[in-house]
């Protein structure tokens, strides 16, 4: 779902990302979009008795304030816009799966989440079939459903309460047992009961914050996306019902726990699921990031850089890439500064000096002979001049680089450390 930010975006023509853009919503106040002012008496009665007033001068550009009766109402123009018609046409029935994320404790992901599923089977419908329609229709989709995992600051001048977030959560949720669950191949619940401080309360963004700190859940919801690709077609089919709609042939339900309960969580709290998929993506990346930020460009004469073709040159790190990395940085300084009431992901300490046995919290070194191994940034250099060996006549020096770092810290990782049982 996009978030209400991005309601105005455009359609990027020339790729397969598509923006949905909604500009009658994002440009307008609620009143105004449903015309008020041009009702009649007897409907705009009506109107008044629907919406309160607050609600009906909500400028929707900000959002839906958590109102998905608002929603519910103004999403309804992504059925007729030419960008869902876009969509569809470049829908790949045979490869393409359909994922939605959606917070059900606000207005925008509790309203369109099951507006935008609808949509999308109801296509098979008699009054809406076509030839680009039905394998869309027919699309494997998941859904994360995102119940509440943080609270807001009090402040008696905003329409949103985290007390509400409960209640608005159980009602969505009675809503979709019966006008969502049964169109959705496979449904994914996240939730976090233990909260972290507060965030601020600003409805819009009106203090133009840099966006609330990175959070587990988050991170935990996006590796539902990685589960959902890898279940096989056979268990996302779908039939029709009395209706002429697709629905799920059967619907999974998954839900997430961690292997050990703490405040402080690292590489071994996490379930084996999770580690399957990120454990090493995630190792190997930060070993990346500390070399190319505090080495590379010091050792460039050294084999793996200067012995093969093309070189390895300090343009490697780039501008671009440096952002990245602080990106990282901030990832992970956000993830573990939740407080001592909230789940706090610690993955990873500071290394002492040289020596990076310790920087993977939860994983300890292998055995040797005579104590333990270590993991230092020799080991790193010693895996990559192996590597480099192997990745000579390269196209140039990025996918040379990215590749023999790939394999080498992946070497260096599990020839020092047990990452076997994760």
């Amino acid at each position: 779902l996009v978030d209400s930010s991005d309601i105005s975006s455009q359609v990027d023509s020339g790729s397969d990302q598509f923006f949905f853009s909604m500009p009658h919503v994002s440009d307008n106040k609620f009143g105004k979009f449903i015309n008020l002012d041009d009702l009649d008496l007897q409907n705009r009665l009506l109107m008044e008795m629907l919406f309160s007033p607050e609600e009906l001068n909500t400028y929707m550009k900000e959002g839906f304030y958590g109102s998905p009766n608002i929603g519910c109402v103004a999403l309804n123009e992504f059925r007729k816009s030419k960008d869902f018609e876009a969509f569809r046409s470049a829908f790949n029935s045979s490869e393409d799966r359909i994922f939605f994320i959606g917070s059900i404790f606000g207005g925008t992901g509790a309203s369109g989440l099951p507006l935008f599923v609808s949509s999308i089977r109801d296509l098979s419908h008699a009054d809406n079939m076509n030839a680009g329609n039905m394998g869309c229709a027919q699309a494997p989709i998941g859904a994360l459903i995102v119940m509440p995992y943080f609270s807001i600051e009090k402040k008696d001048a905003s329409p949103i309460d985290d007390n509400d977030f409960i209640i608005k959560s159980k009602s969505a949720l009675r809503y979709y047992a019966d006008n969502l669950n049964k169109y959705v191949n496979c449904i994914y619940y996240i939730a976090d009961t233990d909260r972290p401080k507060s965030f601020e309360n600003d409805p819009g963004n009106v203090n133009n914050q840099k966006g609330n700190k990175a959070h587990i859940v988050e991170f935990i919801g996006a590796t539902a996306i990685l589960d959902f690709i890898s279940i096989n077609a056979d268990d996302l089919r779908t039939t029709i019902d009395s209706n002429g709609r697709q629905i799920a042939t059967r619907t999974k339900y998954k839900q997430y726990s961690f292997e050990h309960e703490t405040s402080q969580l690292t590489f071994e709290d996490l379930p084996s699921s999770t580690n399957s998929l990120c454990m090493m993506p995630l190792m190997k990346f930060y070993l990346l990031k500390l070399y190319m930020n505090e080495y590379l460009t010091s050792r460039l004469n050294t084999p793996f850089a200067s012995k093969y073709e093309p070189k390895i040159e300090s343009s490697i790190l780039s501008r671009e890439l440096k952002s990245f990395f602080n990106r990282f940085e901030k990832w992970i300084d956000d993830m573990q500064q939740h407080g001592s009431s909230a789940h706090n992901l610690t993955l990873f300490s500071s290394p002492i000096e040289k020596d990076l046995t310790t920087v993977f919290n939860g994983v300890q070194p292998r055995k040797r002979t005579f104590g333990k191994k270590t993991l230092k940034i020799s080991d790193l250099e010693s895996a990559l001049n192996d590597s480099a060996q192997k990745h000579d006549k390269m196209q140039n020096q990025f996918q040379r680089w990215f590749t023999i770092a790939d394999e080498a810290f992946g070497d260096a990782i599990n020839d020092n450390l047990i990452i076997e049982g994760f």
